[in-house]
């Protein structure tokens, strides 16, 4: 019973780290709804710029180091 217990504590602590509003969520469920799909946009936003990043870094260093004779 006690590793079902810290399982449970674990999953407890992820839903957490993802609700930033969890009153709010508890007191409407429809609203909890609503900011869930939005959470969801989010994720993904913040994956795909994640996956982005190091391209976006990468194109930004080839530009200042082509720019660097000139500057």
């Amino acid at each position: 019973f006690k590793p079902f217990n810290r399982s449970n504590r674990n999953t407890n602590q992820i839903e957490s780290t993802e609700d930033v509003e969890p009153h709010s969520g508890q007191e409407e469920l429809s609203h909890n709804v609503f900011t869930s799909d939005q959470y969801n946009k989010l994720l993904t936003l913040l994956i795909q710029i994640k996956l982005l990043y190091p391209l976006l870094k990468l194109v930004l260093n080839i530009i200042h180091f082509k720019l660097m004779p000139y500057l």
